[in-house]
């Protein structure tokens, strides 16, 4: 299935890293896999709100009462995939109105082509964008933007496979004694957040549903939120797990939540997971 959840521990103690690694390959038989670098930029851009969206004079506002909106772009990138993840937001004048695309970006070169193509707006720096030294606006025929704002978010973590049946062999070697290939109920990432004054540890857990699981008793989400917040002591303070986006939210970014299937692909995963990611650091005030 591979169902996805993120958990922030915004205050671990020295050596925690190495006490939830020793907890994943002792308990649960996890098997280190591989080292992962990932992402997470954030842009964002005020804009003026058209004449057309204002009220008539004499009530149109001027000068610096002129009400602004802004647009937001979240983009995530892993050494280990070939795509970016982005989600573009745009709160609208109106209150309570925000429009949302969460899309992928094969290759992630290309983002910034894609970006002028459609007027967006935003400014990107020369690496993400591609162009030359200098930051480049790519609103060539939009608002002109009054404020611009960029913020990027690095983590580095290990990835660990945990099987289905607990083999107790402190590092698990994916065989079971009989030779036969063990079934991976758990894929889990644990790694460090750098964001200056505000890290921590960050978590992601991905529920594998392997045919031999028993049956869940709960949602696949409420499975992997458990099993988050089972791997932290119980003397852990001040964590956060991903909240869980509601049928509205899913649908604004064009998912079935009852699509199972939709977990199985590479791309489709790597954006529910990138998007249930955002929403944890944008809850933690991070982007």
């Amino acid at each position: 299935m591979g169902v996805t959840g993120w958990l922030r521990w915004s205050n671990p103690p020295n050596g925690a890293i190495e006490t939830l690694v020793d907890l994943i390959q002792k308990e649960y038989s996890g098997n280190s896999v591989t080292r992962t670098s990932t992402q997470v930029t954030s842009y964002r851009s005020s804009f003026p709100v058209p004449a057309h969206k204002l009220p008539p004079p004499p009530h149109a506002p001027t000068g610096p009462a002129i009400p602004h909106y802004d647009r937001s772009l979240y983009t995530i990138q892993s050494n280990q995939s070939s795509y970016l993840i982005c989600l573009a937001e745009d709160r609208l004048a109106a209150p309570g109105k925000e429009a949302q695309l969460c899309f992928s970006v094969t290759p992630p070169s290309s983002l910034g082509s894609i970006l002028v193509a459609t007027k967006s707006g935003f400014t990107l720096p020369p690496r993400a964008s591609g162009s030359g030294a200098q930051v480049i606006d790519l609103g060539t025929n939009s608002a002109k933007a009054v404020r611009a704002q960029i913020n990027t978010i690095k983590i580095e973590s290990m990835t660990y496979e945990i099987p289905l049946v607990r083999l107790g062999l402190g590092g698990g070697s994916g065989l079971s004694s009989g030779g036969r290939k063990v079934e991976i109920e758990w894929i889990v990432r644990v790694g460090s957040l750098g964001v200056a004054g505000k890290g921590g540890i960050v978590i992601e857990a991905e529920y594998l549903s392997p045919p031999s699981a028993a049956p869940l008793t709960t949602s696949p989400f409420d499975h992997v939120q458990a099993f988050l917040r089972s791997l932290l002591p119980h003397s852990a303070s001040s964590s956060s797990v991903s909240p869980r986006p509601s049928p509205q939210l899913w649908k604004s970014i064009g998912v079935d939540e009852e699509d199972a299937e939709g977990w199985e692909d590479l791309v489709e995963k790597g954006r529910r997971s990138g998007y249930i990611l955002i929403g944890l650091l944008k809850t933690e005030g991070l982007v």
